[in-house]
């Protein structure tokens, strides 16, 4: 499984931090990514940058294709200077196609 930092949408401040159910967190800057070794089954991916925070619960299936997720720090609006004084952006996670 890759979790991906790198989109063009992101706001390239401030970390965010991944983890696998309740596994080891990671600090993902922009732009990287990470991979993690899955076994087959019923996960849940969080992501958080210590404001604000999401998580997807998901299926693996035995054999199936890989998984990637995508996270990001986006601005919400016409944020503009203000999202890198606390807001107003938030978490973006999302699995890809």
């Amino acid at each position: 499984m890759r979790i991906v930092r790198k989109s063009e949408r992101d706001i390239k401040v401030r970390d965010l931090y991944v983890k696998l159910d309740d596994g080891e967190e990671h600090n993902l800057k922009f732009p990287s990514e990470t991979q993690l070794n899955v076994t087959a089954g019923i996960h849940t991916i969080h992501a958080t940058n210590r404001l604000y925070k999401r998580h997807i619960e998901f299926e693996i299936a035995a054999g199936g294709d890989p998984v990637v997720f995508e996270v990001a720090n986006t601005a919400r609006g016409c944020a503009g200077v203000l999202f890198t004084v606390g807001g107003p952006y938030r978490v973006e996670l999302r699995r890809a196609e």
